[in-house]
C-alpha cells in the first residue's frame, strides 16, 4: 500500500507497484498544505525531549471549529518545538482497523521523513504494518515499544535507519473508529524520561478525545447540543440530562476555572502541574471546549464524549470506557486522568468492568482487542434473537516465545492465562519463590516491565 497525497489534503492508500510519483505526491501536498511544510533535514545536536508545550497542544487538540486538515496542521504545529528531532512532525489520522490513512498534517517535514513515510506504507511487510497498527495508546519510542517486534526491528534497521533515522518517538491516540499519531523520526536512539513519557500520554488523552469528538459533531458547532454551557468563570448558563444534577454543576464549574488556571502563566512556569489540572474529561462524561458566541464572549461547551462501543451486557459508561482504555494499553492511573476521576475510583470502575465481562482480572482484558469489539445477533426459533459479543484476541509478536526456556515458556503460558505465582507453583509443583525467579527472568528476556503486558502474548 502506498499513500497518494492531493492539494485539497485528501490523502489516501492504494495498492500500486508505482513509487516514485508517491513521494512528489505527498511532497506537493504538503507545499500546498504549509508555505515551510518540506525542508532539509540539517545537522544538529538532538536534545533531551521535553513536554514544556503540553497545554499548547491540547488546546489545538480542541480547535474544532476548523476543517479536519487544518485540525491536524495545528496539532503538528503546536507540538513541532518539543518532537521534531530534526526532520519535522506529522499529525495523520488512519482507520484503526484497515490503517487506511485519512487525514494529514505536517510541519517542516523533509524529504527525509517523506522517505521514510514511503518506506513504511510501501514495502513494509504486513507483520511491521500489524505491529504500528497494535502501538500502546501514548507516548512511544520505536525501540522501546517494538523492542520485542524482531520482524519491525529488522525492517527499521534495513529500509529506514539507511536514510539516517535510528529511531523515532510519537504520541499514538485511539479515538473510536479512528487513530491519531503524532510522529516524528529521530537520527538518534531515543532514551526519554519516564515523567516526560507520562506528560506526553496525558496530552493524548486530549488528543483522543478531540478525535472522538470531531467524529461525533460532524458538521455541527461545537456549541449546538451541548449537554451544559459554562462561562469562564464557572457560571453554568444551560444544562440538560445529566448535566442539570447538582454534582455535575460543580463539577463542570471546579473542571473550567482548573483549566483557566492550567492556560495562564502556569503553563510555562510548571507545564506538568498544569496539564494534571487540564484532565481528559470532567466526572467520565463531558470534554469541555471553549468557543466565542456571537457577542465575543467566551464559553465552553460540555459534550458527552467517553469512549465507548454498544455492549448487550449492562456496563455502565464508565466501565466501558475504562475497560476500552485499558484494552488499548491504558494504566489504571491514565485512565484516572483521561476520565477526570481519581485513581482509586478507576481502579473500582475497572474491577467492576472486568468482573461483569467474567474474566480472572485485568491480565485477561489486555489478551483481547477490546476497543475492536462488535455485536452480531443470532436469530434463533420462535423469534428469539442472540446478542453476542465478538471480541478478537491480540496478535502474538513473532519470535517472541523463541528467548523462553521450555522450564519458562511453561510458566510464562500459565502468567499470561492470569494465574498467580501461586497458583503456577502448585500446578507445577515448584516454590513460588522459584517461580517469581522464573517471571522475573521471563519478563527480563521478553523485555517487558510486568506480567500484565505478557497477557499480550499468545505462548504456544
Amino acid at each position: 500500500m502506498q499513500v497518494i497525497g492531493y492539494g485539497d489534503g485528501r490523502v489516501k492508500l492504494l495498492a500500486t507497484a508505482c513509487t516514485k510519483p508517491i513521494v512528489l505526491g505527498i511532497a506537493q501536498w504538503c507545499a500546498e498544505r504549509n508555505d515551510h511544510a518540506v525542508c532539509h533535514l540539517e545537522s544538529r545536536v538532538v536534545q533531551a525531549l521535553t513536554c514544556r508545550n503540553a497545554i499548547d497542544v491540547v488546546e489545538a487538540a480542541y480547535d474544532l471549529d476548523v476543517d479536519r486538515n487544518k485540525w491536524l496542521e495545528r496539532i503538528s504545529a503546536a507540538a513541532a518545538p518539543e518532537l521534531d528531532r530534526g526532520a519535522g512532525v506529522i499529525a495523520y489520522i488512519a482507520d484503526r482497523h484497515t490503517m487506511a490513512l485519512t487525514s494529514m498534517g505536517a510541519r517542516f517535514v523533509t524529504p527525509e521523513l517523506l522517505g521514510v513515510l514511503q518506506k513504511l506504507n510501501d514495502v513494509a511487510p504486513a507483520s511491521v504494518k500489524d505491529g504500528f497498527r497494535d502501538v500502546s495508546r501514548g507516548f512511544y519510542a520505536v525501540h522501546d515499544e517494538f523492542r520485542h517486534h524482531t520482524d519491525l526491528l529488522a525492517f527499521w534497521a534495513k529500509e529506514v535507519a539507511p536514510l539516517g533515522f535510528a529511531d523515532g518517538i510519537g504520541v499514538h491516540a485511539p479515538g473510536g473508529a479512528d487513530t491519531l499519531t503524532l510522529w516524528a523520526p529521530s537520527p538518534q536512539r531515543e532514551e526519554t524520561a519516564t515523567r516526560v513519557k507520562t506528560m506526553w500520554t496525558r496530552v493524548g488523552a486530549h488528543l483522543s478525545a478531540g478525535l472522538r469528538l470531531r467524529g461525533a459533531l460532524g458538521a455541527q458547532r461545537v456549541e449546538e447540543r451541548a449537554e451544559a454551557i459554562v462561562d469562564v468563570e464557572g457560571r453554568v448558563k444551560h444544562a440538560v440530562g445529566a448535566a442539570e444534577e447538582r454534582g455535575a454543576r460543580w463539577a463542570l464549574r471546579e473542571a473550567v476555572r482548573s483549566i483557566e488556571r492550567a492556560r495562564g502563566p502556569l503553563r510555562r512556569r510548571d507545564p506538568n502541574a498544569a496539564l494534571a489540572l487540564w484532565t481528559g474529561l470532567v466526572n467520565g462524561r463531558w470534554t469541555l471546549v471553549d468557543y466565542w458566541d456571537h457577542d465575543g464572549r467566551r464559553f465552553f461547551a460540555a459534550h458527552a464524549n467517553a469512549p465507548r462501543f454498544e455492549d448487550p451486557r449492562r456496563l455502565r459508561e464508565r466501565e466501558i470506557a475504562a475497560l476500552t482504555l485499558t484494552s488499548e494499553g491504558a494504566t489504571p492511573k491514565e485512565i484516572a486522568y483521561a476520565l477526570g476521576i481519581s485513581n482509586s475510583n478507576a481502579r473500582a470502575v475497572l474491577a467492576s468492568g472486568v468482573r461483569k465481562l467474567g474474566l480472572r482480572g485485568r491480565a485477561d482484558l489486555h489478551r483481547l482487542a477490546f476497543a475492536e469489539a462488535h455485536l452480531i445477533e443470532i436469530g434463533l426459533p420462535n423469534e428469539v434473537r442472540l446478542q453476542v459479543l465478538e471480541v478478537a484476541h491480540r496478535r502474538t509478536p513473532i519470535g517472541a516465545a523463541a528467548r523462553l526456556t521450555p522450564s519458562e515458556l511453561a510458566v510464562a503460558r500459565l502468567a499470561a492465562a492470569g494465574r498467580s505465582n501461586a497458583e503456577i507453583a502448585a500446578a507445577r509443583r515448584s516454590s513460588p519463590r522459584t517461580v517469581a525467579n522464573q517471571m522475573a527472568a521471563i519478563l527480563r528476556k521478553l523485555k517487558l516491565s510486568s506480567r500484565v503486558e505478557l497477557a499480550g502474548y499468545r505462548l504456544r
